[in-house]
């Protein structure tokens, strides 16, 4: 037996009714997510920070996919490592802490995708590597700061 149920709320945007929904996964989605924005950088110095985010007031970055390639540049005989970390500014090589890190091929690409990695408040994504020539791509959204985000 089944019975019919509504869960709503006010969404904040437009002031109006919002209704709980169920996503194809089958997550109970209760809050309208932003559509992911697209970042892409090319790392083509060594150990130099690129920025991908900048981090928004009162907001946090959720990371829901990375794509790294290497380009015909990266060593044929050692491969390039890559690090995505959340840094303190846009231009530190410091991690203060590590996202995700692998390591790149000549002429590869590895992705991490289906991913929902939640980055602290007030940090920037960064990303850098001993090789150059590799390309970063990341997607993700921002959701309002200390809450939680169950998809």
């Amino acid at each position: 037996m089944s019975i019919a149920t509504r869960i709503t709320g006010t969404n904040t945007r437009n002031h109006g009714a919002l209704e709980a929904q169920v996503s194809p996964q089958g997550a109970l989605v209760v809050g309208p997510f932003d559509y992911d924005l697209v970042s892409s950088v090319s790392a083509a110095v060594i150990n130099t920070a690129y920025n991908l985010f900048k981090p928004r007031a009162g907001q946090q970055f959720v990371v829901t996919a990375i794509k790294m390639r290497g380009s015909k540049d990266v060593s044929t005989t050692v491969d390039a490592t890559v690090e995505i970390y959340e840094a303190s500014s846009i231009t530190s090589i410091t991690v203060d802490r590590a996202i995700y890190t692998d390591i790149v091929v000549r002429f590869e690409s590895t992705t991490l995708g289906s991913v929902n990695i939640l980055v602290n408040e007030g940090k920037f994504i960064n990303a850098k590597t001993d090789d150059n020539s590799v390309q970063v791509t990341m997607t993700g959204y921002f959701v309002p700061a200390n809450q939680e985000v169950n998809t």
